[in-house]
């Protein structure tokens, strides 16, 4: 291989991908479009390998040669192989030439005609930064092949909400009813989720009702978003008067053979543990110890096994009240489920 003229990297060590067809050997060492990428099969085989224009460091991280022209002069993240690997297919090498070659139309161009929806969605969730994210999402749009739905927008309105970009949220919003691609469940379910963690309570009530308006209702999910946004605000009761609206009409309402409404009393609801453990902090935080109480048998009733944060969060709230009796019958609780503490429970 030449390298005259370059520099050298140290190698980018990878597992669990194990290339299908033999390696193409190209002096430009070039990526290949059949699934794996030359650097990581000559990794599992043992051998060295240099890419031009990148350089050591004793960090990890891959810094890239000013002289070669296509990369920018900077440090770039090497993500864990290992998660890459377990997509399977081509995703591993698309992800590393996009984390490695700045130009979109020469990282994509060994797969650019065969990406499906679902690898546009892994490219796109997989992307750190915002701003690279965005640069893939237009790219994807600026190609006109390719169909964009509304499972990508919604992974783009979190990536730009979990980044507080609340003016591009709102434009990728607009444009989204430009092109009368029509929002589902969880797309308000997504900016319920990313206004609520990002401090914004009054525009996430805002997004519930639009919600309400059309008719949807909030999944588990969503659920446990605006009681953990009402916890954190200190506003207990709001949390509980929503579960309990939410809880009622999940479970109230259904119609009898002759279409009236009537009180389904036999309708069960099973709740996850982080819904769980969402609802006792929050009871136990308002100091309503008899409904946090409730809750934890509910869960046990309901086959939901604690863990040490149910527990944690139970034993202090009583330890901070002084009401040890409660707090040794967790201890011991805790002991029959196989539930180890920690740290903080002890």
């Amino acid at each position: 291989i030449p390298t005259e003229g370059h520099k050298k990297f140290r190698r980018i060590h990878t597992r669990n991908i194990n290339p299908s067809a033999e390696l193409e050997k190209h002096t430009n060492l070039r990526l290949n479009p059949n699934g794996f990428v030359p650097e990581l099969a000559k990794e599992q085989s043992g051998q060295s390998w240099v890419r031009p224009g990148i350089e050591d460091n004793p960090n990890g991280a891959v810094e890239m040669g000013a002289e070669s022209g296509k990369f920018p002069p900077k440090k770039m993240h090497t993500r864990c192989s290992t998660k890459w690997a377990s997509y399977g297919g081509c995703i591993p090498s698309i992800l590393l030439a996009l984390e490695t070659i700045s130009d979109l139309d020469e990282a994509f161009r060994p797969w650019e005609e065969g990406l499906s929806n679902k690898d546009r969605s892994i490219i796109l969730k997989e992307q750190l930064s915002w701003e690279r994210a965005m640069e893939i999402f237009e790219w994807f749009k600026r190609k006109g092949c390719y169909e964009l739905n509304v499972i990508h927008y919604n992974i783009m309105l979190r990536i730009l909400g979990k980044s507080r970009k609340w003016s591009k949220v709102e434009d990728l919003w607009d444009e989204m009813r430009a092109k009368r691609i029509t929002p589902v469940n969880s797309t308000y379910g997504t900016l319920i989720d990313v206004y609520s963690k990002g401090g914004r309570k009054e525009e996430a009530v805002i997004w519930l009702q639009r919600m309400n308006k059309q008719g949807m209702e909030p999944d588990e999910v969503t659920l446990g978003s605006i009681i953990q946004m009402y916890k954190k605000a200190g506003e207990f009761r709001k949390a509980e008067e929503f579960f309990k609206m939410w809880s009622s009409a999940k479970s109230m309402v259904r119609r009898d053979s002759h279409n009236a409404p009537t009180v389904s009393s036999g309708v069960h609801l099973s709740l996850s543990r982080y819904t769980y453990n969402t609802l006792i902090d929050t009871y136990g935080k308002a100091g309503q110890l008899q409904e946090m109480s409730q809750t934890f048998k509910k869960m046990l009733d309901d086959g939901v096994i604690p863990d040490t944060i149910t527990f944690n969060t139970m034993i202090h709230t009583y330890g901070n009240r002084g009401m040890l009796e409660e707090v040794n019958e967790l201890v011991q609780k805790m002991d029959e489920l196989k539930c180890n503490p920690d740290t903080r429970t002890l």
